[in-house]
């Protein structure tokens, strides 16, 4: 199994995210445990994007809380 490693940057108004994430590489011929282990690795990343995001959204609105509480 080969792997390569994936690096999404996300630049916002406030800050960057920073992902990284091993991506299984599919073999010459079709393998169903490789195949299920590449979507395992998505379904990491979509994960990470959805928990970051979320952390981010949190952390604004209690700054704006501070800020105008």
């Amino acid at each position: 199994m080969l792997e390569v490693d994936l690096q999404i940057y996300i630049d916002t108004e406030v800050s960057v995210a920073r992902i990284v994430q091993s991506l299984t590489q599919p073999l010459e011929k079709y393998d169903q445990q490789i195949q299920q282990s590449f979507v395992r690795d998505v379904d990491s990343i979509v994960q990470k994007l959805n928990t970051s995001f979320q952390q981010d959204l949190k952390e604004e609105a209690e700054a704006e809380a501070f800020f105008f509480g």
